[in-house]
């Protein structure tokens, strides 16, 4: 496996941890009323935001490195 697919795969794990904390969040303040912001969640969703951008970079980097390699092989 290629380390740009670890971090593809990392990317969207993080990315619905971020989402599914969003959605929770978003539920518990508006659909069950609660009047105490979530801090621990807004922190938590905060941190797999970041996550997700750091692997996203990653990703990226990292498929370009691989593509930039096989084409040096080629030559």
């Amino acid at each position: 496996m290629k380390i740009s697919s670890v971090f593809a795969l990392l990317t969207g794990l993080s990315g619905v941890i971020a989402l599914g904390l969003f959605l929770w969040i978003y539920v518990e303040g508006t659909v069950l009323g609660s009047s105490d912001p979530n801090i621990g969640g807004g922190i938590l969703l905060l941190l797999s935001i970041a996550l997700t951008v750091i692997f996203a970079v990653l990703w990226a980097g990292f498929a370009l490195y691989e593509r930039a390699k096989k084409r040096r092989n080629r030559q």
